[in-house]
């Protein structure tokens, strides 16, 4: 509308030269100063008063001459091709400005692709209570659209579906995780989208969920499939994820060797992208499965090797250290572990290395009879092994506590652990 409120802000904060961000100052969003600019949304009183005092005009200025029949109107396509142009822009902010603050503009898009852009858009602005619930509403019309509309839309259900299973993951949901990605990759594989970029991400995350889940065989048989009828794989952001969860699988499953290959040729393909912390994490996987086998001269150099190659990634090289303190533990090298340990400020560690601090420092207590430090050590990572299925690793833990206590609670959890089909390697190589 060229008189309207909008346009007259639009027009005077120019005149004025004056930049969007300018005019906002920290009072007033961007996305939102953009919105009512462009006749998206009208400003309250509030946020009139703030463009008043700004731009040095009176409320008049803005008000007088303003047909008040006049209603903010929607174009229907027109409003689905904004909302693309947008999220393709990386403009997330926008579009969920649009939908909290003009809800009657987003309101009036017919296409339920606006759900799509939105629940997206939250999950790239890490908002994701939010994304989840319009990425579901995106999920629910879909289904009830024809197939015609449902060919001509794959990627971004499919997209919805791995998005969704992405957050339930960051919430150890799994099995909800599973769920989506299931469905997705029956999507895709009914609409013969085998050769898609989607696709090979789906299958990634799918393998994600089966490691987390202790089901290494389904990532085995799932990847070895995939690899089978990919011969070609282009997509290098994808295959090095790919051979690492296969590692992962294969050393779970007695499979060293092919635990071995399968971790060098995920960094074979990463040192393309010079991608060091992926390197580094794969480094990682590369001396467990050689600790897994017992090759531990050959796992002992390489730890050295990455301490001197990720000196100044303090990250990475706090790992190496902790590899080389879990390779001494596991060969009964106590007095040089203990050594490790003092060296080690537990505190720079991250989660799954405190805890792994904690269970090595807990149990040479236990066996140097310091059973205080030994309690206060153990009982720490008893929660984070039950979450992540280490039950060796919890085997151990219980045998010490027992020991210390007396307490048969303990012998029925070390029970439990030894009998539990989902087993997670970590620290020890075998069951006690």
């Amino acid at each position: 509308m060229i008189n309207s409120v909008g346009s007259k802000i639009k027009n005077l904060r120019k005149g004025k030269k004056l930049t969007q961000a300018q005019l906002c100052g920290d009072k007033i969003n961007r996305c939102v100063l953009s919105l009512i600019e462009n006749d998206k949304m009208q400003p309250s009183i509030s946020q009139l008063n703030h463009f008043c005092k700004v731009l040095d005009v009176p409320v008049t200025y803005f008000t007088s001459g303003i047909d008040y029949n006049q209603r903010i109107t929607s174009t229907g396509t027109d409003d689905d091709s904004n909302l693309a142009k947008a999220f393709a822009a990386g403009e997330y902010e926008y579009i969920t400005k649009l939908y909290e603050h003009a809800s009657l503009q987003f309101n009036t898009i017919e296409n339920i692709v606006k759900y799509y852009y939105l629940g997206m858009s939250y999950y790239n602005l890490n908002i994701y209570k939010e994304s989840l619930l319009s990425l579901r509403k995106y999920i629910s019309s879909f289904s009830k659209k024809p197939i015609s509309y449902q060919k001509l839309n794959i990627t971004e259900y499919a997209t919805a579906l791995n998005t969704l299973s992405k957050i339930y993951m960051q919430r150890s949901n799994y099995k909800k995780a599973g769920e989506y990605l299931i469905k997705a990759y029956n999507f895709l594989a009914e609409h013969q989208e085998l050769n898609s970029l989607i696709y090979c991400i789906v299958i990634n995350n799918l393998s994600l969920v089966y490691n987390y889940t202790a089901q290494y065989k389904k990532t085995y048989t799932l990847i070895n499939d995939f690899f089978n009828t990919h011969d070609n794989l282009t997509y290098r952001i994808v295959a090095p994820q790919l051979h690492r969860a296969m590692n992962i699988a294969c050393y779970n499953l007695g499979k060293h060797d092919k635990a071995i290959e399968h971790i060098q040729k995920s960094i074979l393909l990463l040192n393309y992208e010079n991608n060091v912390n992926e390197i580094g994490r794969c480094y990682i996987n590369y001396i467990n499965a050689l600790r897994y086998s017992y090759r531990f001269s050959e796992a002992f150099e390489m730890a050295e090797k990455c301490k001197k190659d990720f000196y100044d990634n303090k990250i990475l090289y706090r790992k190496f250290c902790m590899q080389e303190l879990i390779l001494y533990f596991n060969m009964g090298n106590y007095i040089k572990s203990r050594e490790l340990l003092d060296n080690i400020n537990v505190n720079s560690l991250q989660e799954m290395g405190k805890n792994n601090y904690r269970f090595i420092a807990g149990h040479i207590a236990f066996i140097n009879q310091d059973y205080e430090k030994a309690l206060k050590n153990l009982n720490k990572c008893e929660k984070y092994f039950l979450k992540n299925m280490y039950h060796y690793d919890l085997a151990l833990v219980y045998d010490d506590l027992f020991t210390i206590t007396g307490d048969k609670l303990y012998l029925d959890k070390k029970k439990a652990s030894l009998s539990h089909d989902a087993v997670r390697r970590n620290v020890l190589i075998d069951a006690l």
